[in-house]
């Protein structure tokens, strides 16, 4: 079964959800944008869903034709945006994705494939935003060729791409998160490996 599970920092009350919830497969997105969540993807959802306070409910918005996994999503509290890099869009041969999507949140919700790629077609790599949203920072990730350690960085403002002279500790899947102290945390998928690093870009 489906479930959505909603954490009361106040109470310390855990929520489950289980109506309505929706079967996205594995590595669906979730992220927040002021204030409400967003989860987009999954290995078997197109769709971009919003979960609604008032009927704790996800409302369903159409995202792209085919679904898609691996890939990461970036709030930008700025501009009131989202923005999707790169992913997968097979269950088992290739699929390998270098698109990149924007979407506006305001006036109303609304999608657009950029004419900018990502450096390669890759999924499962870690990406964070700077604290100030002027870059977005990736990390390893698969490409057709195999597992790769390159660090690339998008400037947001021209949406252009620049190879930076760190490498990753290996080259790998991950996931990455940066912390209020300044460090990013790179977790590699599907082992127990873990580094933290310290970025003069925060």
């Amino acid at each position: 079964q489906n479930v959505f599970f909603e954490y009361d920092m106040k109470t310390k009350q855990l929520v489950i959800y289980k109506d309505g919830i929706k079967d996205t497969g594995a590595y669906p997105i979730i992220t927040c944008l002021s204030g409400k969540i967003h989860l987009i993807g999954g290995r078997l959802n197109s769709l971009h869903l919003i979960w609604d306070e008032e009927t704790r409910k996800f409302t369903e918005r159409y995202f792209r034709a085919k679904m898609i996994h691996g890939h990461s999503v970036i709030p930008l509290e700025s501009t009131k945006q989202l923005l999707v890099l790169g992913g997968n869009d097979s269950h088992l041969w290739g699929g390998y994705l270098d698109s990149m999507y924007l979407c506006d949140m305001q006036p109303k919700i609304k999608w657009k494939e950029l004419s900018s790629t990502m450096p390669h077609k890759m999924f499962h790599f870690g990406a964070i935003k700077t604290k100030d949203e002027s870059m977005v920072i990736v990390f390893g990730g698969k490409s057709k060729t195999g597992l790769m350690n390159e660090i690339w960085i998008l400037n947001l403002s021209t949406f252009e791409w620049t190879l930076s002279d760190v490498k990753c500790p290996k080259k790998g899947k991950f996931y990455a998160v940066k912390s209020r102290d300044g460090y990013v945390h790179l977790f590699e998928i599907d082992t127990k490996n873990y580094w933290k690093s310290k970025t003069g870009l925060m």
